[in-house]
């Protein structure tokens, strides 16, 4: 099983471009670690928006 996991600094700004990236190289599996980059600070929650966001681009390339 071919798998990657991209980590570190991964964003909404570049999460897509990242998993285009594994996409087109021809990686069956990919886990993208997206981390803290989408936890409010203030409140240490997870923002329910970013989570709608990243389902959007991955549905998009997939």
């Amino acid at each position: 099983m071919m798998l990657i996991e991209p980590t570190g600094g991964i964003s909404l700004d570049n999460f897509s471009i990242i998993l285009q990236t594994c996409l087109e190289a021809g990686v069956p599996r990919i886990m993208p670690h997206v981390y803290s980059s989408i936890i409010d600070p203030q409140t240490g929650n997870t923002r329910p928006e970013d989570i709608i966001r990243l389902m959007e681009i991955v549905k998009a390339l997939v």
